[in-house]
Formats: structure tokens, C-alpha cells, sequence
């Protein structure tokens, strides 16, 4: 999944994971296995109204996390919790590649950053002057997928493809999302919006510039690569306020934990557009 490079690309070691199929069992089973080396839980899927939605099922029985419907366009139904002995964080992210593509770089990249004890936590809101209408439903923040470049004439933002969560190659020819507040509702060409730009650094400040394992930086994108070092389970007595968590440097580990699709013909409905 697409999930799975998103973490490196804030530092973090990532590893992508099944649940083992598709019910209960098989989810609980592959968190708990996750639990005892992963510092972040993210999974992806199960967390709607249906009945095949296992992971909302499971960890309301477990408690510590809380699911919502956010007024937001994709990425509706979310929730954030603490789970296991050592209160492991965990982002459930819609199933949809879009949706979930959308929920973390939102709510799940300013939470890894700030892990890490990062002052700039998001990626640059840009202006620039739409070339196309827009449109949005009322009541609901629209994150539409859009190519920002800036030529002669300034900043430009172009929407690609349609608004559904389930077109994911309309995302691959994104690098930038058009945010569209919740009183928006249609948007003339030539009017300035605001953009959050995928493929920008983050922006730098001097307590940002600093590293645990060596000196000062011009930048997070020059620290080393470390995604291919070892890993090593989070110390059990390790909490918010330890040297370990989050300022030990050792590279953190997020684990994403995904849904397989249901074979074709079977009973399984087709996920929703959120």
C-alpha cells in the first residue's frame, strides 16, 4: 500500500502488515503481534458503519480509542486512541486509498513530527490561483487533489480528476491538495486558494534544525537515511516523559496495518466514497 512510504518520507521506519484476514480474529491477532515493537499503530480500513468493518468492532471492545466523522471530504470517519500495555498511539484511517492517503498526511504526519519534537509540524499552506472551478459541499472541509506549479505569472493550482476517494490514479498525478474551508462551496478560475503542497520540504526553524545524533542542519530532508537501520522494541518502561520517548535516537517505527480486499463474488460490499 501507498501508506506504507509515507512514514519514511518523515523519518520513521515503517513496516506494512495484513490482518490476517478478514475478521476479528485475524485483526487482534496481527495488532498484538505489532504491539510489542511498533512506537505508532496506523491501520487502514474497518472503521465504518458495515458489517465487515472489524477494526472499529475490536477495539471498541477493547476501549482507549475513540471513533468520530470528521466534516471532512475524503476522509469522514477516523479515530485515535492508546492501545496495549504501554498505551501504543493508534490512527484508524479510512479504507479508501485516497482517504486514507489524505487522513494521515492531516492527522497523522503532524503527530509523527511531533513525536520527534519538531517545531514545524506541517507541510506549507501555499496561495495560488486556481485555473479551474471549484466545488465543495456545504458544511464539509474539501481536500481536492490538484498540480501546483509556479511559472511567470505566479502560483497556479490545477484540480486533477474527480472528488472520489476511490480514484487513486487521479492522487499519483497530484502534489498538491486544495483546501476548501466548510462555508466554500464554489470557487470561480482565478480566484486564490490555498494549497497544501505534498512535495515541499518542511519549513525550517532553529528548533527544528536540530538532530540527536549529530550537529545542526540546514534541513530535515539533508539528515541521514535511516530507514534501513535496525530496529529495536520501544523500552517498556519508556513513556511520554523518558529520555526514550520521543527524544532517544533511535529510529521510531510505525506500523501500518492494512485490510485485504475481499476476493471478487464474494459477499463483501463495495467500500464507501467517504
Amino acid at each position: 500500500p501507498c501508506l506504507v512510504t509515507l512514514p519514511r518520507r518523515v523519518e520513521w521506519l515503517a513496516a506494512g502488515v495484513g490482518s490476517g484476514g478478514a475478521g476479528g480474529e485475524g485483526f487482534a491477532a496481527a495488532l498484538s503481534d505489532q504491539l510489542v515493537r511498533a512506537d505508532v499503530v496506523v491501520t487502514s480500513g474497518g472503521v465504518s458503519k458495515g458489517a465487515y468493518d472489524v477494526v472499529k468492532e475490536v477495539l471498541s471492545q477493547q476501549g482507549g480509542v475513540q471513533f468520530d466523522e470528521v466534516a471532512m471530504q475524503p476522509g469522514k470517519p477516523q479515530g485515535f486512541g492508546f492501545v496495549g500495555e504501554d498505551h501504543t498511539p493508534i490512527f484508524t484511517l479510512p479504507g479508501n486509498s485516497v482517504s486514507s492517503y489524505v487522513s494521515f498526511e492531516v492527522f497523522v504526519v503532524p503527530a509523527l513530527r511531533k513525536m520527534m519534537g519538531r517545531s514545524v509540524l506541517s507541510r506549507p499552506m501555499m496561495r495560488a490561483t486556481t485555473t479551474a472551478p471549484l466545488s465543495s459541499m456545504q458544511g464539509k472541509r474539501q481536500y481536492v487533489r490538484a498540480h501546483y506549479e509556479v511559472g511567470k505569472g505566479g502560483a497556479k493550482v490545477t484540480p486533477v480528476g474527480g472528488h472520489g476517494s476511490h480514484l487513486v490514479g487521479d492522487l499519483s498525478n497530484a502534489n498538491a491538495l486544495v483546501v476548501l474551508s466548510e462555508q466554500q462551496t464554489t470557487v470561480a478560475p482565478g480566484q486564490p486558494v490555498p494549497v497544501l503542497v505534498l512535495d515541499r520540504e518542511f519549513c525550517c526553524r532553529p528548533a527544528d534544525l536540530r538532530t540527536s545524533t549529530g550537529p545542526t542542519r540546514p534541513c530535515w530532508s539533508t539528515f541521514p537515511d535511516r530507514t534501513s537501520a535496525p530496529v529495536t522494541p520501544r523500552p517498556r518502561d519508556a513513556s511520554p516523559s523518558s529520555p526514550a520517548w520521543p527524544g532517544s535516537p533511535r529510529p521510531r517505527r510505525c506500523t501500518l496495518i492494512y485490510r485485504p480486499w475481499a476476493p471478487r463474488g464474494s459477499a463483501r460490499r463495495s467500500p464507501a466514497r467517504t
